[in-house]
């Protein structure tokens, strides 16, 4: 498997305690997400999980599930890289504590100054405290119109927590439903803020996963049960702990819907989530690292 998947990102469950209009899980039926735990899961990850580079917990809010969270982070080896992405809204001492103690990277997701805007919310104003106290600490940054200066959302976070922090940027995809994020949405200003962004924070941006081979998923998340899925519309393509690896890989392929371009050979490989505004950002994302 590790031939394909760099990183496994394992998707928790879609439930989530908030409502960003611009989430694109809002796309899918989210009882989809929702698998049980099995035990050959489990024994997966005791046997597999050090073949890859990270693990990454997602949703919805993966704090809803936190039984499940801790009994794979228990079942992974500790010295393997785990993040965990979150609002942020659910955590506490103890919570941090125990992510502390077992090398879990807390990933706050956070859109800098237009966060309330964005999100409804700033979690920083409500748990800065408990944030602080996280070891191994990043944010990720939803980009919108409203918040292309990624200079300027960097830079709020960092003077709300006054430390250095892993950056996440994630640029805005379509969820089918509240599409005016892409009002405005100014490409060729987004890439001269990228490139500045890049300039100022050069050690972040392989945090970004794109136009990297070494570390990509293909547009896929993996369910509690094994099932392998396109992160955006939980299409299945067959399953991790089942199917080998030709199998997966073919399915996922199948699912492209783009045609080679000059830009084929570095993009991110996700190329069943093609789009105009997709395709724009993989450019301009390309077109900033190179």
């Amino acid at each position: 498997m590790i031939m394909i998947f760099k990183t496994l990102c394992i998707n928790v469950g879609s439930n989530c305690n908030r409502a960003c209009s611009y989430c694109f899980r809002n796309n899918y039926d989210r009882t989809l997400a929702e698998a049980k735990l099995t035990d050959d899961m489990l024994d997966f990850l005791r046997n597999k999980a050090a073949l890859f580079k990270r693990i990454a917990f997602c949703g919805g809010e993966p704090l809803l599930y936190l039984d499940s969270v801790t009994k794979m982070v228990e079942a992974i080896p500790l010295f393997v890289d785990k993040y965990i992405y979150t609002n942020g809204t659910l955590l506490n001492e103890e919570l941090v504590y125990y992510f502390n103690a077992n090398n879990v990277t807390v990933v706050i997701s956070h859109d800098g100054e237009s966060t309330k805007l964005l999100r409804g919310y700033d979690v920083l104003e409500t748990h800065l405290a408990e944030i602080s106290k996280v070891d191994k600490l990043g944010f990720s940054s939803v980009i919108t119109p409203s918040n292309l200066d990624l200079k300027k959302v960097y830079s709020y976070i960092k003077d709300k927590v006054g430390r250095d922090f892993v950056h996440r940027l994630n640029f805005y995809l379509e969820n089918g439903s509240d599409d005016q994020a892409l009002d405005g949405f100014d490409y060729n200003l987004l890439r001269r803020y990228l490139v500045e962004y890049i300039a100022l924070h050069p050690e972040q941006y392989d945090i970004l996963n794109y136009c990297d081979n070494e570390d990509r998923n293909l547009g896929t998340q993996v369910l509690l049960n094994g099932d392998v899925v396109c992160m955006t519309t939980l299409k299945r393509y067959g399953n991790l702990l089942y199917d080998d690896e030709e199998t997966l890989y073919s399915n996922i392929k199948q699912s492209y819907q783009c045609g080679e371009c000059q830009y084929y050979p570095v993009c991110t490989g996700k190329k069943q989530l093609k789009s105009k505004h997709y395709c724009e950002l993989m450019r301009i994302i390309i077109e900033a690292k190179y």
